[in-house]
């Protein structure tokens, strides 16, 4: 009888506790690891917002210049969806909410303080 000690047998992804354990009750739990299958994403059901008419109305209600660059980059995001290019359309679409957030509050600070300077003039 050869006293080495049991090599360890490949099973996959099944656990097996080792034969050389002895104790009154042989009563194992066997555990399967399964590793996370890698999915791919359909890229058609990635549908960035692309803010076209939150980029019209900060345009024209709140901060010109920054709301311009905001509709540049709406545009953006449909050409992009267009084409199938799905990650700069997902950038272009979050670039687009940031300038699109910039423009509202400029815009807000912009008109307090007109109406801060209306109201000491007169």
């Amino acid at each position: 009888m050869d006293d080495a000690p049991p090599q360890p047998v490949d099973h996959g992804s099944v656990y097996t506790p080792p034969a050389n354990i002895s104790s009154p009750q042989q009563n194992y739990v066997q555990y399967t690891y399964r590793p996370l299958a890698a999915t791919a994403i359909d890229q058609r059901l990635i549908q960035p917002k692309d803010y076209f008419v939150l980029s019209l109305l900060t345009t024209f209600f709140c901060c010109f210049p920054l709301g311009c660059i905001a509709l540049m980059l709406s545009t953006r995001v449909r050409e992009c969806k267009r084409l199938g290019e799905y990650g700069d359309a997902v950038s272009a679409s979050k670039f687009a909410l940031r300038f699109n957030i910039a423009a509202i509050i400029s815009g807000v600070i912009f008109i307090t303080v007109i109406i801060v300077v209306i109201e000491v003039i007169t």
